[in-house]
């Protein structure tokens, strides 16, 4: 499918947001090595996490979603039944990894493997780490990364302080310090997104933290637990960014996810003078959230380094496309992560601002915008990437002039399928805008 747009002058609505992807994928792992059964509450439609669930149904675990977005997953105590077929985590990156931490530790070998995109993606810094720990994790390709075997076993705690930052790594760890004999403990130099120790709280796991190393004592079962997944504030952001620099433009987004550790987009459209109100509805020792109300006005440009990354790393494309509508120049560099996503985001966004005019050059680990304030419309690829899709999304619709086409939005499904019903309900007043193929 393609998607043309047009540009969009103001735009006022709200709108509620799919349960957050990340916490998804963790919660559900979660519950599958529970103790009985979990309700959650708000799980998302999209294929990542959809993924997800078939790999658990391979596992031994029995779901049921009696009604759209609630799924009750039937946990196994700790111990799941070895799959008679590869597991494929199709296009998600945090599927493949947090498994290889969960089997690392399962009495029985079982493959992995994705789709061509997800092939691409590094693999062995967590299949190292878990070798360390005394899995045997290796690829079944000569190559270094997926597809691979994981042959679980006895596990013994071990201490890490990564050198690369990384959630999903730290999550692969502390699923698999669950099953070990005696302590892991993993140290960031950077904080990274800590749903996984949210999730595990939750459920009962007791878990120590100490400055930037937490530790979890192996041997521990989950307990069953509840849970409504707040908003994704990475698919919240597009809407957010669509707003924000469109001058008497408002949309109200409800019941978003605002852990402290997310806001980093948050954070630079405040910086770039957008306006933006925060109202916390839950505070607790689960996930915050709450809504957000976001009005349009002249955006300032910005710097991005990298020690901000581990909060926006998925905002990347979309504030690029704000760069091009603010005046001045906007830099962004150490993001050279995201030449290893589901496309390489730096060339993608780059190439796709210029053909809407705007003059960018690209870095090895980033960008430099030099903003006018304006875009125009033009014929773009998605790239098979569904953050290149929706943010081009937006990049047209705030377009001064032109059609824009953004070639092979399927990907879009990915993370999430409702886009263009929520870009339809924020534009009801302007449907002629919106065009598919």
């Amino acid at each position: 499918m393609n998607l043309t747009v047009n540009p969009l002058r103001t735009v006022i609505g709200d709108i509620t947001v799919p349960g957050d992807k990340s916490i998804s994928h963790r919660v559900a792992l979660l519950a599958a090595l529970a103790q009985g059964a979990s309700c959650l509450r708000n799980f998302p439609a999209g294929r990542d996490c959809r993924a997800t669930l078939k790999i658990l149904s391979q596992l031994g675990i029995a779901h049921e979603e009696l009604e759209p977005g609630t799924v009750t997953i039937f946990g196994c105590g700790g111990k799941l039944s070895a799959p008679s077929q590869t597991l494929d985590c199709e296009n998600s990156g945090t599927t493949a990894r947090l498994l290889m931490g969960i089997l690392a530790g399962q009495p029985f070998a079982a493959s992995i493997d994705g789709d061509d995109s997800l092939r691409r993606r590094p693999m062995e810094h967590v299949a190292a780490a878990l070798r360390e720990m005394g899995s045997a994790i290796f690829p079944s390709n000569g190559e270094k990364d997926l597809p691979l075997r994981v042959s679980g076993g006895a596990l013994i705690g071990r201490n890490f302080a990564p050198d690369r930052a990384g959630a999903q790594l730290k999550s692969a760890l502390l699923f698999a310090g669950l099953q070990a004999r005696g302590t892991t403990r993993v140290t960031e130099d950077l904080p990274t997104r800590d749903h996984t120790e949210r999730a595990m709280r939750l459920a009962g796991i007791r878990l120590e933290t100490d400055g930037s190393t937490v530790s979890v004592e192996g041997g521990q079962i989950p307990k069953s637990f509840a849970v409504t997944i707040p908003g994704d504030l990475s698919s919240a952001a597009f809407w957010m960014a669509l707003a924000a620099p469109l001058q008497g433009s408002r949309i109200i987004l409800h019941n978003v996810g605002l852990n402290r550790r997310r806001l980093g987009f948050v954070d630079a459209l405040l910086h770039m003078g957008a306006g933006i109100r925060e109202e916390v509805i839950s505070c607790d020792e689960g996930e915050w959230f709450g809504n957000l109300d976001i009005r349009g006005d002249q955006l300032r440009p910005f710097q991005v380094q990298a020690t901000d990354l581990p909060s926006l790393i998925d905002e990347i494309p979309l504030l690029a496309v704000l760069a091009a509508k603010a005046r001045g120049v906007s830099t962004i560099r150490g993001a050279s992560a995201l030449r290893i996503k589901e496309c390489d985001r730096i060339t993608a966004t780059v190439t796709n601002l210029q053909k809407m005019g705007v003059e960018v050059d690209e870095l090895p680990d980033g960008m430099t915008i030099y903003g006018t304030g304006n875009l125009n419309g033009a014929e773009l690829q998605s790239y098979g990437d569904h953050r290149i899709a929706m943010a081009f999304a937006i990049a047209g619709l705030l377009a001064s002039e032109k059609q824009t086409l953004i070639h092979d939005t399927d990907c879009i499904a990915v993370s999430y399928p409702g886009f263009h019903r929520d870009l339809l309900h924020l534009i009801k007043d302007s449907v002629r805008e919106l065009a598919f193929s």
